[in-house]
């Protein structure tokens, strides 16, 4: 008899258990379609607002040049220009916005974070016109901000090497002959040169 109440209590138990694991599975789904429909990518209709909110902050920046950065609206300008990017990757002006986040990232010093976009753009739209810039750029930023001159001679020489007849060769070219020098030896060097 004994064992009849424990296998009816036992079964109870059970039958109670996957009650309550069904009601969590069932929040737990409730909840995972609510996360999942407010994250589903915009329609058409939303891909020209966000841009319209991109462009409206961009002529914000631009108004506002000689006024200093309004590090608030620049890092929304970065978000919404990541969010823009990641949901429109085939977009025309995806790599546009892309290097133009990469500069704001780079002002308000993330530079990091710069690098990787103006290496996105190099890589993902290699035949757009800021690739170039962008591989330029991301040399510059090792040399001038993270004061890696490794990097930036690799991304440098990359850039010749790539770019052979782009206007700034010259400009690169002569970086390089600089690259990692004091200023006291730059000095030097150019007081030998006017020898």
């Amino acid at each position: 008899m004994k064992s009849i109440f424990y296998l009816l209590g036992l079964l109870l138990f059970v039958a109670c258990s996957t009650g309550d694991t069904t009601s969590k599975a069932t929040t737990t789904t409730t909840t995972s379609k609510s996360v999942a429909e407010t994250t589903k990518a915009p329609a058409a209709s939303d891909a020209a607002s966000l841009k319209g909110e991109i462009d409206e902050m961009e002529a914000f920046f631009k108004s506002n040049g000689s006024n200093p950065l309004d590090k608030k609206k620049a890092s929304l300008f970065v978000e919404k220009s990541i969010l823009f990017v990641s949901l429109y990757p085939d977009d025309e002006m995806s790599p546009a916005f892309l290097f133009r986040a990469a500069e704001i990232s780079r002002a308000l010093k993330k530079y990091d974070q710069g690098i990787q976009m103006l290496d996105q753009v190099y890589t993902q739209y290699p035949q757009h016109e800021k690739a170039p810039v962008s591989l330029f750029l991301k040399a510059f930023t090792y040399e001038e901000n993270l004061n890696d001159s490794a990097s930036a001679k690799k991304y440098y020489n990359e850039f010749i090497q790539k770019f052979p007849n782009h206007k700034r060769r010259k400009d690169v070219e002569q970086l390089l002959s600089v690259l990692g020098k004091s200023p006291e030896e730059l000095i030097k060097s150019f007081q030998k040169k006017n020898r």
